[in-house]
């Protein structure tokens, strides 16, 4: 999970990472993928100079 979020510091877009916004409930958020069922659901302010993260958790848990 940290070399993802490293990567994810450096180059928040890689593709290695899926980052794609989210819907319904959801939208507004965003989600990377953290190997094959781990998942991080953030909030981006501006052009990623702040992100929250909301939540970590495998892809069924993370998205509640």
């Amino acid at each position: 999970m940290f070399s993802a979020l490293n990567l994810f510091a450096n180059d928040p877009k890689n593709p290695d990472l899926y980052n794609h916004a989210l819907k319904g409930e959801l939208q507004g958020k965003r989600s990377i993928s953290v190997g094959f069922d781990l998942r991080i659901v953030f909030i981006v302010e501006g052009n990623y100079e702040h992100v929250i993260l909301f939540s970590v958790g495998k892809h069924e848990d993370a998205y509640k």
